[in-house]
């Protein structure tokens, strides 16, 4: 890899993981703004759900915006958008403009995700393009762990306005580099992509086929991450703060298990046996977490190892984007249609899995473990392989190889 296009995928997962924070961020707050605004804690929950809702919904048409205007315009008006919408929300005492200030923030959210992501899949090609989409698998995981670490304190001490208005500062500071990233001249015009030619892109079926995958898992990973937190907390008996190191420490072992995963996936021939592995091992270790037989301290174990698991399925089903996108040209599109199922994945997930786990017989909630981890890997098979075209910058130019 070379120095720029190294600096180009620092910069775009750099913007991938403060970005996230805008989800992370509220997963602590609805007991206070419940409080604040006089309503239930189930009303303030949208609080949180609001950002994935909007992105959900927009995914396609950001994606196409992203095409259109390139990377450096969309981040710089989606940091915009998302760093003037969370400081109004802490200016805020209405519920009702609190969350219509949050889908803004929202709508500015989905953006830098989907600018960041075309950033990092045309700065690099081939092998590289492999690793650096591992690693971009686990921005949002870390980002949305980051901000739980830094804002929990802050709204214990009912301080919840102030994380929104820290979170503003960063993404105001993520501004500045702007400048850095690279921007189509008269040297390269960029295409005149209607939005028919997005809509086209629902008729590939590899694109589906990649869509539902990480849907799928999107949803039994947060769901079980929050299922696991509501278990461990009301039928175990574990302190919340040791939940929340648990928790840390599966970020930092998805991260590592991502790289390494990168590193094998850009070797041809090799991403099928990856895709297994990390399927057995979430399936087991899903399983085990919720066997009430199994002591707490090593049900807490093996949530951390079985992230590994969770690690390694994103980082393969993330690396296949860019093997199912029409052309360079509609990279920004497609992302955003795939990342569309990510987030729909995101807002039922945490409701189908905690149903679940207190309705249904433990056979039976181990059989859907099972079968939501099996069924990407029969569904992206045959997606992928080495040897794509991709395009680069060179000199803040994108160039063609």
């Amino acid at each position: 890899m070379n120095r720029t296009s190294l600096w180009y995928s620092v910069l775009a997962l750099v913007y991938g993981v403060a970005i996230a924070a805008c989800h992370g961020k509220t997963l602590s707050m609805p007991v206070d703004i419940a409080h604040d605004f006089g309503i239930s804690v189930a009303q303030a929950s949208w609080v949180v759900s609001s950002v994935a809702f909007v992105a959900a919904v927009a995914a396609p048409v950001v994606g196409w915006l992203v095409d259109r205007w390139g990377e450096r315009r969309s981040l710089a008006q989606g940091l915009l958008v998302a760093a003037v919408a969370g400081f109004l929300v802490s200016q805020t005492n209405h519920f009702g403009v609190l969350i219509g200030l949050r889908v803004i923030e929202g709508a500015g959210y989905i953006l830098v995700v989907l600018a960041a992501l075309s950033l990092l899949i045309r700065s690099n090609l081939g092998p590289r393009r492999v690793r650096a989409l591992a690693l971009w698998s686990v921005a949002s995981p870390t980002g949305g762990a980051l901000a739980v670490l830094f804002a929990a304190p802050l709204v214990a001490e009912d301080r919840w306005r102030l994380v929104f208005q820290a979170h503003a500062a960063i993404l105001a500071i993520g501004l500045l580099f702007i400048p850095f990233v690279p921007r189509r001249d008269g040297a390269v015009k960029r295409p005149d992509i209607r939005i028919g030619a997005v809509l086209g892109i629902y008729r590939n079926r590899s694109v589906i086929r990649l869509s539902v995958a990480l849907g799928l898992l999107c949803i039994l990973d947060l769901g079980l991450a929050t299922a696991s937190q509501s278990y461990f907390i009301a039928r175990r008996g574990v302190a919340p703060v040791l939940i929340g190191q648990t928790f840390l420490a599966s970020v930092i072992l998805m991260i590592a298990s991502s790289y390494v995963c990168g590193r094998v996936l850009s070797h041809k021939g090799r991403e099928h046996l990856v895709a297994l592995t990390g399927c057995v091992i979430a399936s087991v270790g899903g399983i085990i977490v919720f066997l009430p037989w199994v002591a707490a301290p090593v049900a807490l174990g093996v949530s951390v190892l079985s992230s590994v698991g969770n690690g390694i399925q994103m980082a393969w089903l993330i690396s296949r984007i860019p093997h199912v996108a029409p052309s360079e040209d509609l990279m920004g599109s497609t992302g955003g249609i795939v990342s569309q199922m990510l987030y729909i994945g995101m807002f039922v997930g945490p409701p189908v899995v905690l149903a679940l786990l207190d309705d249904a017989p433990l056979f039976v909630f181990a059989a859907v473990i099972v079968a939501i981890n099996v069924l990407p890997l029969v569904l992206a098979r045959g997606i992928g392989g080495q040897g794509e075209q991709g395009t680069v910058f060179a000199q803040g130019v994108p160039a063609e190889l």
